[in-house]
């Protein structure tokens, strides 16, 4: 545990946090060399099992030591309920604009290739698939194509292209794709996907890019359809609907600098709304999600509000466990002390 609490300190500083994060505390397994070194789960598991074990003594299960086995009891469900935030838990964000609505969070550091048609929904690509490079097939009502993932690009840089490509589609003709370095804040790479689209006609078939900051997005026009191909965060949805009402920044006197800033919103779910202002240090508790006021951005005619997302199913368990070992710790003082002033009787 100390080896592995060193690395990631060491390291965070180079890989960044993120990267850290999955090699270090979010994998099984973490190789030095030749030298396996095991990782935070695995690690996790260790304890947890020696934990369970130590249950078998008998010398434990005496009223003597019940304050002990209390706070035994409460590091077991810390453990479980850190198991349950590592495989089920999900941080995002979610930005509205004033006077619209949002049902979606949008994933920190994965991406999605979206394909959406004008008349007949839209079609997804995960992270996952984009870096499998596979051939896919797609159908919108009278339109079918096949889509090739040449590759995926974690961060990239456009860059004017010398020599043309006959091949190549869109805004991708312009310019061509220079693969960089991950940044040490992961959400703040310019991720690149380029795919080949084949089966529609000569016009159309070639090679595309899409970036995840660009502002002009492919298009393809097919009849009276029109299908938008773009790379975006991953979107997971929600079972309710967030509104932006009205958004507020109060400045420090004298300055352009935010003293603090607030978001009034309507929460629809199925059948109701109600009215909530979540502030810098008052999040929204809505089921197992939770949103925070983050950020915020301002355009000559707009203003955006930007939510921290968390979703927890172990949120209550570490609040539990920490009560049950201070009642454990509590009781085992007062044990000892009763057995303490015996004694000395």
């Amino acid at each position: 545990m100390i080896i592995l609490v060193f690395l990631g300190t060491i390291y965070q500083g180079e890989l960044g946090l993120y990267i850290t994060q999955k090699t270090y505390f979010s994998s099984w397994i973490h190789w030095i060399f030749f030298i396996p070194l095991p990782a935070g789960r695995l690690l996790m598991i260790v304890i947890f099992i020696n934990l369970c074990c130590l249950l078998f003594k008998k010398s434990l299960w005496k009223y003597k030591k019940i304050g002990i086995l209390i706070v035994h009891f409460g590091a077991l469900l810390l453990f479980f309920g850190g198991g349950i935030t590592a495989y089920f838990s999900y941080e995002g964000q979610m930005t509205i604009k004033e006077g619209e609505s949002s049902n979606y969070i949008e994933d920190y550091y994965l991406k999605e290739l979206a394909f959406l048609s004008s008349s007949d929904g839209e079609i997804i690509f995960n992270q996952e698939q984009l870096i499998e490079l596979d051939r896919r097939e797609l159908d919108f009502s009278n339109v079918n194509f096949q889509i090739k993932i040449l590759s995926f690009l974690s961060n990239s840089k456009p860059i004017s292209r010398t020599e043309s490509c006959a091949e190549c589609r869109g805004i991708f003709k312009s310019f061509e794709l220079v693969e960089l370095k991950p940044q040490k804040e992961f959400e703040q790479n310019n991720s690149s996907v380029i795919f080949e689209i084949m089966g529609i006609n000569d016009a159309i078939d070639g090679i595309y890019a899409s970036m995840i900051f660009e502002n002009n997005n492919n298009e393809l026009i097919i009849d009276d359809q029109t299908i938008t191909i773009l790379l975006r965060p991953e979107r997971t949805a929600i079972p309710f609907n967030i509104q932006l009402v009205d958004f507020k920044e109060v400045l420090h006197p004298g300055t352009n600098i935010a003293k603090s800033y607030s978001s009034d919103i309507i929460l629809n779910n199925q059948d109701f709304g109600r009215h909530v202002l979540i502030s810098m240090n008052e999040p929204l508790r809505h089921h197992e999600y939770t949103f925070f006021q983050s950020a915020f951005n301002r355009t000559k005619t707009s203003e955006f509000s930007t939510f921290a997302v968390v979703k927890n199913y172990g949120r209550l368990f570490p609040y539990i466990s920490s009560i049950m070992m201070c009642i454990g710790l509590l009781l085992h003082l007062i044990i000892m002390f009763s057995y303490r002033v015996k004694a000395r009787s």
